[in-house]
């Protein structure tokens, strides 16, 4: 549960909106869930002097997968333990009433967001030890970051052994905290030592000769994919899963790219098969239905982890001073989820009639597609010109492109149209159809 407060800086007095959250639901929002364990929630930036304020206020948290619920109640706000109790009964009011349950009655208690934290991670299975061992690695990547080049190989070196995807997801996750405080600087300084690891350890070899050989491997089930055709059915999908059943590589690749396929009517034609099945040719299908579930979650967890990435740069560029500066440094954060993340934000605050922050956002959405044309080859962006003509204006621009790129041009149109007719935008790959159907009559009369 969210509400928007108005705060005073703590260092320049400015008064400042803060989202603030009082009632957090880890299986409802798990984007929020992540931002209170990277330490982000409650906190505001202020657009004057840049201090990202910390907002001390009460929350419940909640998770009903675990029965969990636990009261947070600052100790800086400096209450006695009756005005606790009666700050903790009116947090537990904002508990939905359906669905009530025993554990519900006793939340536990805690003083410190570090120890709510703490208290949620245990929970997760992640012990003392294994907190222990993240702080070490935080200490050691910011060795890295402030070590100068003749060092930094050094240090890859000495620590390669233990230099893993942990590590490297330590870089990431700092990286996006400086962002989101405001120093979009120093996390461009830590992206860019994480690539020089990556490609200097042994480890980060390792994993651009797997993707190298996992693209290769999307390549040749996409191509598989391809001869099944548009009216491909569920049970073509099953039969070529159970081809794919031995080939663990193959069928990632498979539902990477098809998961929608993988809903419960494909699952209810894998459960008949089995069920009518010779008894010799079960295992090997249970087998293959449990790795499925695995995949489709694993993918599921993984697009759920991406959106909250994006929603947390999405609120980093919306406190941002310099917000150009700030697309800029994180350039790689800027991808299909975090486009989508936005556009709903911009819908959302539309529908709230909130016009302030809708205003923000579209400035946002502006500035990122202005920085993507920017980077885009000179080809692309004439085809947006394109599109962006009316058919008075098409012909004429088509002309002066044909002039200045060539024949190649005819080719790019036809790219860029079987592209957009694979993303259901019909309306516009018949668009750039009939113009490259134009240029190829002007190059041959």
């Amino acid at each position: 549960m969210q509400s928007t407060s108005t705060i005073r800086c703590s260092n320049c007095g400015q008064p400042i909106q803060a989202r603030i959250v009082s009632f957090l639901d880890a299986q409802q929002e798990p984007a929020l869930k992540a931002q209170m364990i990277n330490q982000q929630l409650n906190r505001a930036q202020c657009p004057a002097c840049g201090t990202v304020n910390t907002v001390a206020v009460p929350m419940l948290y909640h998770d009903g997968s675990k029965e969990m619920l636990i009261a947070f109640v600052p100790m800086e706000l400096n209450v006695g333990k009756d005005q606790i109790e009666r700050i903790i009964g009116d947090l537990m009011k904002l508990l939905p009433k359906e669905n009530f349950k025993g554990y519900m009655f006793n939340p536990k208690r805690t003083l410190t967001m570090q120890g709510l934290i703490e208290m949620v991670l245990q929970a997760d299975g992640i012990t003392p030890e294994m907190i222990a061992e993240a702080k070490a690695r935080t200490v050691l990547v910011q060795q890295f970051v402030e070590a100068a080049d003749d060092e930094l190989d050094a240090l890859i070196m000495t620590h390669d052994s233990t230099i893993d995807a942990r590590f490297v997801q330590t870089f990431t996750s700092m990286a996006q905290r400086l962002a989101q405080s405001g120093r979009s600087d120093m996390a461009q300084a830590v992206m860019a030592t994480q690539q020089v690891v990556l490609d200097r350890s042994s480890f980060g070899k390792e994993v651009q000769a797997q993707r190298e050989a996992q693209q290769a491997m999307v390549e040749v089930v996409a191509d598989e994919l391809e001869t099944l055709g548009e009216g491909a059915t569920r049970e073509d999908f099953l039969n070529l899963a159970v081809q794919y059943a031995e080939d663990d590589m193959r069928l990632q690749a498979l539902v990477g790219l098809v998961r929608p396929v993988f809903d419960e009517e494909f699952y209810a034609l894998l459960d008949g098969r089995i069920v009518t099945a010779i008894p010799e040719d079960v295992p090997a299908l249970d087998g293959l239905r449990a790795r499925l579930v695995e995949l489709t979650q694993m993918i599921d967890e993984q697009s759920q982890m991406r959106v909250g990435s994006a929603v947390q740069f999405l609120q980093a560029l919306m406190n941002s001073q310099n917000l150009d500066e700030a697309l800029q440094a994180n350039a790689g954060l800027i991808d299909e989820t975090f486009m989508a993340v936005l556009s709903a934000n911009v819908q959302e605050a539309e529908r709230r009639g909130d016009n302030a922050s809708a205003g923000r956002l579209k400035h946002v959405y502006e500035r990122v597609v202005a920085m993507i044309q920017q980077t885009m080859p000179a080809e692309v962006q004439f085809i947006n010109q394109l599109l962006s003509s009316d058919e008075a204006t098409a012909p004429a621009l088509l002309s002066e492109g044909l002039q200045h790129f060539g024949p190649g041009l005819v080719e790019v149109l036809r790219t860029a149209a079987e592209a957009l007719n694979e993303q259901g935008r019909a309306d516009l790959s018949e668009k750039l159809r009939g113009l490259q159907t134009l240029a190829e009559h002007t190059l041959n009369p």
